[in-house]
């Protein structure tokens, strides 16, 4: 991506996961995941930005940080939520993988470039 464009964050991203709890506990990491990736994205240079987003340590350490904060969320809600049915392992390799789509759409990769919609599943990835 060439401008400081976020087109990405509009196409709809269709997770998949063992169980339901595990699928909204993903959706809610991965929108907690693009608000962090939206600072970085507006407050680092492009360069910078890219060398944070494939640096391996990095990604590990800032995607266990945005499990952990949206798991401290969901454990402070007033709503009820079943939390034991969530497979956190499971949420982990869906971002890594959803990690790894947005590098391929930040390094200007061009199948990226015109997708309609994202699948993510622990086993798999789709851009449609």
């Amino acid at each position: 991506m060439n401008e400081k464009c976020l087109g990405w964050n509009e196409i709809p991203v269709k997770i998949s996961a063992s169980n339901a709890e595990t699928a909204n506990f993903a959706t809610d990491v991965v929108n907690v995941y693009n608000e962090f990736i939206h600072y970085l994205y507006y407050n680092l240079r492009e360069d910078a930005f890219l060398i944070k987003m494939k640096d391996g340590f990095y990604r590990e350490i800032f995607i266990m940080d945005i499990i952990n904060l949206t798991l401290q969320e969901w454990f402070e809600s007033p709503e009820e939520i079943k939390i034991k049915h969530i497979s956190v392992p499971e949420v982990k390799t869906i971002l890594s993988s959803y990690h790894e789509f947005l590098i391929k759409c930040f390094s200007g990769d061009g199948y990226v470039l015109y997708y309609k919609r994202i699948e993510i599943s622990a086993n798999k990835q789709r851009v449609i």
